[in-house]
């Protein structure tokens, strides 16, 4: 048999946002519409996203070298809220007679839209959204041993 040298994974999968719902499970009539209420507004602000993770490892004895992306799209039926977000990583690892280290830096490039509260359509002061780029990196490290 050949030894692996290393591999390629993708991972695509959708998520229907606008399906979440809320359901009392006792209360009065007026709970239940009160819940169809949220349904509603839920449906109206959300939809669905597709979400698609590639990643790659090459191995060089007990040196590894890995790369991966993700995307995750934006959950917001208004084309005036972004709520997508990238990853972007690369790292480093050592495996050997049940040690390992890993160290993985993750870049993240995310967009996303903040309102403090909403207000009905009732002539009310409109309320500002906050929209923010919310970019960043952290450093993931590991350390085990099998026994």
């Amino acid at each position: 048999m050949k030894q692996q040298h290393g591999f390629i994974t993708v991972d695509a999968e959708y998520i229907d946002y606008a399906a979440m719902k809320y359901k009392f499970n006792k209360g009065t009539s007026a709970d239940r519409d009160y819940a169809n209420s949220l349904n509603n507004s839920l449906k109206n602000m959300y939809k669905g996203a597709l979400n698609v993770r590639v990643g790659g490892e090459l191995k060089f004895n007990v040196i590894a070298a890995r790369a991966g992306f993700a995307y995750y799209g934006s959950p917001y039926e208004s084309s005036d809220s972004d709520g997508s977000r990238m990853n972007l990583s690369g790292g480093l690892g050592y495996r050997n007679r049940g040690f390992f280290v890993d160290l993985t830096y993750v870049h993240t490039l995310a967009k996303d839209t903040y309102y403090p509260f909403r207000l009905s359509d009732d002539g009310g002061v409109p309320v500002t959204a906050a929209k923010g780029d919310l970019n960043g990196g952290s450093i993931l490290a590991s350390i085990g041993f099998k026994f």
